[in-house]
């Protein structure tokens, strides 16, 4: 494994963050600083109790939109292929390479998007809705057009 184009020195992981948005649950960090690495970071998160690591899924803050995102629709964040998982003093940690800081958090893979709080990241929530509303529309609009007939 090439781990030169990684580094650890400049990431600072946070206590489990109590009073963090949506997190059901499951433990959010925040990893700082909250910026652009000039250096892609490795960052060590212990795996929440009863969660085998290949069925965690890391995930992302959004502040602007208050969502949470899976780390790998967010674009650029994960380095690919950096997933790494290490014991030690009986915790179970998941290693990762990110390219920026933020509040992250990692969870069961399989939770309802309803559950967990997390984003819909391709919009096709409000796609459906959009499809049953213009259903809706014509529908009534033909209903209106054979009773004026």
């Amino acid at each position: 494994m090439d781990l030169s184009g990684e580094g650890n020195g400049l990431v600072t992981v946070a206590e489990p963050l109590v009073d963090a948005p949506e997190v059901a649950g499951e433990p959010a960090y925040r990893i700082g600083p909250d910026q652009l690495f000039p250096v892609p970071q490795r960052v060590w998160l212990p795996l929440p109790d009863g969660v085998d690591e290949a069925a965690a899924l890391l995930y992302y803050y959004q502040q602007e939109e208050q969502r949470w995102y899976r780390g790998e629709d967010v674009e650029g964040w994960v380095v690919d292929g950096s997933y790494l998982v290490l014991e030690m003093h009986g915790v179970r940690y998941l290693g990762v390479v990110l390219r920026h800081g933020g509040l992250v958090r990692l969870a069961r893979g399989g939770m309802s998007p309803e559950f967990a709080g997390f984003a819909d990241p391709h919009g096709l929530g409000a796609l459906l809705l959009f499809g049953v509303a213009a259903s809706l529309f014509i529908a009534l609009g033909q209903r209106q057009r054979h009773r004026s007939v």
